[in-house]
């Protein structure tokens, strides 16, 4: 037992963190130097997320005389105006005008805001699997009504797939107090698929045979007319974004399963987004995205990341593209996207792209000084700044960040190896053998104890 544990306390020691400031993977200097004291940032690469661990605390700024300086690591963001959308109902439907002649309805709706136009008009049914025209007009002098869209389609596919799309959209236009909305084809007949057979004979005459068919008509219903807006907001922590193109390092079809695998190089980037470039027209695939986590037997297992529809239609009066799978930001090696494809043919993939937020490092430029980012340890701990100065000459609203640039690295910087010993103690065949071994000498402290116990109760021989 003596020799189990001095074991143990030697395993402990080899497993004990490096130094704190340990060797960095890569240095690499700014590309210029300011004029004069400005707040400055730099914005994390490729390399850099290749090479670094989560959190990037293997992330040091260093001055000329390589001593650190202090910095934050933080979300690259921008004030920005953005587009944004909401809906309300009419206040009230104030005639409503059927056309059996025509096969169509006429509404006139009071919109809900009498001092803004709405962008879109959209109407809220029910039915599925329909197609139809819609037209909007709005007063014009001498009781004329003037043609804001004329013959929009507004439809819903669900037979074929799940498109469906009730937004009429209307020209910019100003305010109107009513909007006169005319939907074409509104009632659907068709012929059932049975027929009733009638056959008459008798009275010596030839037999007679009556063949009914039964006609199927169908209403389009509008449950409420809503009226939608946009609004130009400024936004000041609008995220910044940027694109990298990942590689397909392998494909796998399982026409079991129906799905399409394919496994991407990930560079350990913070991925949020995973979008598909395909060549396939009018389709309509459940595309999830997944990463492999060590679990606490030590196998590995595919966990899932996020999931969504993508598509690609081209169909008629359709024009839509919906090619991105939004996932938990994570930074891995590797990602595996799975198709699922069942009975049709797998999608041409083109190309995939990984759409991640934009890091940096924000710090205090002094005027003439040429800065290094020196970056990617295992062990390094996360540095312990005073970093207030930072934080407030940041949050002030006139605040102006001057980005630096990084002068490009000579080769890739490959993300640091544990050394033999880690990696040894950290594979599944240490555990397996580690485990055997403490079965082994439990089994013989429990077998010795026994003996020793049966030793000591033994009665003595009188004489």
């Amino acid at each position: 037992m003596r020799t189990l544990v001095i074991v143990v306390v030697l395993l402990a020691g080899a497993l004990r963190p490096a130094a704190p400031e340990g060797p960095l993977a890569a240095r690499r200097s700014l590309a210029g130097t300011v004029e004069r004291e400005e707040l400055a940032a730099i914005e994390l690469d490729r390399d850099i997320c290749r090479a670094t661990r989560d959190g990037f605390p293997d992330v040091r700024l260093l001055d000329a005389e390589g001593q650190a300086v202090p910095f934050l690591v933080q979300r690259f963001t921008r004030t920005s105006s953005q587009w944004t959308e909401s809906a309300q109902p009419a206040q009230r439907i104030t005639d409503l005008v059927p056309d059996a002649e025509g096969n169509r309805i006429e509404a006139v709706a009071v919109p809900p805001r009498l001092k803004e136009a709405p962008a879109w008009i959209e109407l809220v049914t029910p039915v599925r699997d329909f197609e139809k025209r819609v037209s909007v007009f709005v007063p014009a002098p001498g009781n004329a009504w003037l043609a804001l869209t004329e013959d929009q389609a507004i439809y819903d596919y669900s037979r074929f797939m799940d498109v469906r799309r009730c937004r009429v959209q209307l020209a910019a236009a100003p305010v109107a107090e009513r909007y006169r909305i005319v939907v074409s084809n509104v009632s659907d007949v068709a012929t059932s698929a049975f027929v009733e057979l009638t056959t008459h004979s008798g009275a010596g005459q030839p037999d007679q045979e009556t063949t009914r068919k039964m006609l199927n008509r169908r209403d389009f219903r509008v449950d409420r007319v809503d009226f939608g807006y946009r609004v130009l907001e400024e936004r000041r922590d609008v995220p910044v974004w940027t694109d990298y193109p990942l590689h397909v390092t392998r494909s796998e079809r399982d026409e079991k399963e129906g799905v399409t695998r394919l496994m991407v190089e990930a560079g350990r980037l913070p991925i949020a987004e995973v979008r598909l470039a395909i060549a396939d027209r009018n389709v309509s695939r459940s595309v999830r995205v997944e990463v492999s986590r060590s679990l606490d037997d030590g196998t590995m297992q595919w966990q899932r990341l996020g999931e969504a529809t993508v598509r690609r239609l081209d169909f008629r009066d359709v024009r839509e593209e919906a090619l991105t799978v939004p996932i938990t930001e994570t930074r891995a090696d590797e990602l595996r996207v799975v198709i699922v494809d069942r009975d049709s043919a797998p999608l041409t993939v083109q190309g995939i792209t990984a759409v991640c937020p934009v890091y940096r490092v924000l710090f205090l430029a002094n005027p003439g000084v040429r800065y290094a980012l020196a970056y990617g340890n295992r062990d390094l701990g996360p540095p312990r700044f005073d970093t207030e100065v930072l934080q407030r000459l940041f949050d002030r609203k006139d605040r102006e960040v001057r980005a630096l640039a990084l002068e490009p690295p000579d080769n890739p910087t490959q993300r640091p190896a544990p050394g033999p010993l880690a990696q040894a103690l950290n594979s599944r065949t240490t555990l397996m053998v580690v485990l055997a071994l403490a079965a082994v000498g439990l089994g013989f402290a429990t077998w010795s104890a026994a003996r020793r116990i049966a030793r000591d109760g033994k009665p003595e021989a009188k004489e």
